[in-house]
């Protein structure tokens, strides 16, 4: 029977960068992204950026929006470096310019030396990942009880909510593992699922699943069908 590991990937804040608009904008995904995933598990595994080993880009994945948060902007402002600033004033006193020349002005947007930057994260979303790597199940499993370095959500400020790793199960019980969603009457409903599988990323997914309406109900039904 094939196995699978589970994660949950909630927490204040998210973010899973795509593609920049420019220097300095960036936009989070709404879902975690394959690269993303595969980082965090390296990271938990042990391996440095860069030196990952071949079969991580054999791991599928299976994505699931329990709770798809809300998008919050960022705006940050970032001084020169130091040695750009000086390589600045060089310039500047060359050509008999004025320091608030906005022709000397090295960083994106012209700020007078001063760069805006601006990023989008998600907040208060709330994931279900399925791990399948048939011949690295354990090892997986393993790093992600105990991880040899930090995992976070996207960014090293975020840091997951517990719990996180929730344990390993046949791969066919992911659609058996229930939403939490409070205040409803309902006892299915559907949620959005993106499996990343090696060397692509398929369309999103639509499938019915069950309910529960408190946490407890939720542990209970996890503790059922998954081992530690």
């Amino acid at each position: 029977m094939s196995k699978s590991i589970y994660l949950r990937l909630a927490g204040p804040l998210q973010s899973w960068t795509g593609m920049k608009i420019t220097g300095n904008v960036a936009h989070t995904n709404r879902f975690p992204t394959a690269s993303g995933l595969k980082g965090l598990l390296a990271g938990a595994l042990g391996y440095k950026r860069g030196s990952w080993e071949d079969w991580l880009d054999e791991v599928f994945f299976s994505v699931r929006q329990d709770r798809p948060g809300r998008v919050v902007d960022e705006f940050q402002t970032i001084n020169p470096p130091y040695k750009e600033e000086m390589f600045r004033r060089r310039i500047i006193i060359a050509h008999n310019l004025r320091a608030s020349d906005k022709s000397m002005s090295f960083t994106p947007d012209a700020q007078s030396g001063t760069a805006i930057s601006k990023r989008t994260y998600l907040a208060d979303s709330e994931f279900i990942v399925q791990i399948t790597c048939a011949d690295h199940t354990k090892d997986i499993a393993a790093a992600l009880r105990d991880p040899t370095y930090s995992t976070y959500l996207g960014r090293k400020a975020f840091a997951p909510s517990f719990p996180f790793y929730l344990g390993i199960g046949p791969t066919k019980d992911f659609a058996k593992l229930p939403l939490f969603v409070t205040n409803s009457n309902s006892k299915e409903r559907f949620a959005t699922i993106k499996d990343y599988v090696p060397g692509q990323e398929l369309a999103p997914r639509r499938q019915q699943f069950t309910t529960v309406g408190t946490r407890e109900q939720w542990y209970a039904s996890l503790k059922e069908k998954l081992q530690l």
